[in-house]
Protein backbone atom coordinates (compact mmCIF):
# COMPACT_ATOMS: atom_id res chain seq x y z
CA UNK A 1 0.00 0.00 0.00
CA UNK A 2 1.11 3.38 -1.19
CA UNK A 3 1.04 5.98 1.51
CA UNK A 4 0.71 9.77 0.34
CA UNK A 5 1.26 13.03 2.36
CA UNK A 6 -0.76 15.56 2.10
CA UNK A 7 -0.24 17.90 -0.70
CA UNK A 8 1.70 15.65 -2.55
CA UNK A 9 0.85 15.06 -6.65
CA UNK A 10 1.09 11.88 -8.48
CA UNK A 11 -0.43 10.82 -11.89
CA UNK A 12 -1.42 14.71 -11.62
CA UNK A 13 -3.72 13.55 -9.43
CA UNK A 14 -3.85 16.21 -5.50
CA UNK A 15 -3.48 13.41 -2.53
CA UNK A 16 -4.53 13.54 0.77
CA UNK A 17 -2.95 12.30 3.90
CA UNK A 18 -4.41 8.90 3.81
CA UNK A 19 -2.93 5.71 2.50
CA UNK A 20 -3.85 4.73 -1.16
CA UNK A 21 -3.20 1.36 -2.76
CA UNK A 22 -1.14 1.22 -5.53
CA UNK A 23 -4.74 -0.17 -7.72
CA UNK A 24 -6.72 2.72 -6.82
CA UNK A 25 -4.40 5.19 -7.83
CA UNK A 26 -4.37 3.43 -10.94
CA UNK A 27 -8.27 2.69 -11.13
CA UNK A 28 -8.40 6.90 -10.78
CA UNK A 29 -6.64 7.11 -14.43
CA UNK A 30 -9.67 5.52 -15.73
CA UNK A 31 -12.76 7.78 -14.33
CA UNK A 32 -14.42 10.62 -15.81
CA UNK A 33 -12.50 13.69 -14.94
CA UNK A 34 -15.52 15.11 -12.84
CA UNK A 35 -16.10 11.87 -11.18
CA UNK A 36 -12.25 11.22 -10.20
CA UNK A 37 -12.21 14.82 -9.06
CA UNK A 38 -15.41 14.01 -6.46
CA UNK A 39 -13.37 10.39 -5.50
CA UNK A 40 -10.01 12.18 -4.74
CA UNK A 41 -12.21 15.01 -2.86
CA UNK A 42 -13.50 11.75 -0.84
CA UNK A 43 -10.10 11.22 0.11
CA UNK A 44 -10.26 14.24 2.14
CA UNK A 45 -12.89 13.33 4.05
CA UNK A 46 -11.79 10.09 5.14
CA UNK A 47 -8.60 11.56 6.26
CA UNK A 48 -10.73 14.01 8.47
CA UNK A 49 -13.27 11.10 9.38
CA UNK A 50 -13.13 10.20 13.03
CA UNK A 51 -14.72 6.73 13.77
CA UNK A 52 -17.94 7.47 15.81
CA UNK A 53 -17.98 11.47 15.79
CA UNK A 54 -21.36 11.26 13.64
CA UNK A 55 -20.13 13.87 11.45
CA UNK A 56 -20.52 11.67 7.91
CA UNK A 57 -23.60 10.09 7.14
CA UNK A 58 -22.29 8.26 3.88
CA UNK A 59 -19.55 6.52 5.85
CA UNK A 60 -20.52 3.35 7.22
CA UNK A 61 -18.47 0.90 9.06
CA UNK A 62 -18.91 -3.22 7.60
CA UNK A 63 -20.57 -5.19 9.89
CA UNK A 64 -18.46 -8.19 11.10
CA UNK A 65 -14.88 -6.73 9.51
CA UNK A 66 -11.51 -5.52 10.54
CA UNK A 67 -12.09 -1.99 10.79
CA UNK A 68 -12.97 -1.62 7.66
CA UNK A 69 -15.50 1.45 6.16
CA UNK A 70 -17.59 2.27 3.16
CA UNK A 71 -17.55 5.64 1.76
CA UNK A 72 -20.30 6.46 -1.03
CA UNK A 73 -18.51 9.21 -2.20
CA UNK A 74 -20.39 9.88 -5.52
CA UNK A 75 -23.61 7.59 -6.55
CA UNK A 76 -21.33 5.56 -9.14
CA UNK A 77 -18.35 5.41 -6.94
CA UNK A 78 -18.01 3.76 -3.13
CA UNK A 79 -14.44 4.30 -1.34
CA UNK A 80 -13.44 1.26 0.93
CA UNK A 81 -10.72 2.00 3.63
CA UNK A 82 -9.61 0.89 6.80
CA UNK A 83 -9.27 2.72 10.37
CA UNK A 84 -7.29 1.15 12.95
CA UNK A 85 -6.24 3.23 16.30
CA UNK A 86 -3.11 5.34 15.91
CA UNK A 87 -2.76 4.65 11.95
CA UNK A 88 -3.82 6.75 9.33
CA UNK A 89 -6.50 5.18 7.44
CA UNK A 90 -5.83 3.05 4.38
CA UNK A 91 -8.36 3.43 0.95
CA UNK A 92 -8.17 -0.40 0.27
CA UNK A 93 -10.56 -0.28 -3.15
CA UNK A 94 -13.05 1.72 -5.18
CA UNK A 95 -15.74 0.16 -6.77
CA UNK A 96 -18.81 0.86 -8.72
CA UNK A 97 -22.05 -0.31 -6.95
CA UNK A 98 -23.24 -1.80 -10.00
CA UNK A 99 -19.97 -4.15 -10.46
CA UNK A 100 -21.21 -5.19 -6.75
CA UNK A 101 -24.30 -5.99 -7.54
CA UNK A 102 -22.72 -8.32 -10.42
CA UNK A 103 -20.74 -9.93 -7.91
CA UNK A 104 -23.91 -10.53 -5.82
CA UNK A 105 -26.04 -12.28 -8.51
CA UNK A 106 -22.96 -14.07 -9.47
CA UNK A 107 -22.64 -15.31 -5.99
CA UNK A 108 -26.94 -16.61 -6.06
CA UNK A 109 -25.81 -18.78 -8.90
CA UNK A 110 -23.35 -20.93 -7.07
Amino acid sequence: METVQSQTRRNGHQQQGVGIASHVLAALDVLESNERDRVVEAFGLIEQYQEGDGSSTDVEELAETDSLYVLRAVPTMWIFFRMRPGERAQVTDIVRPQTLENFRSLARLR
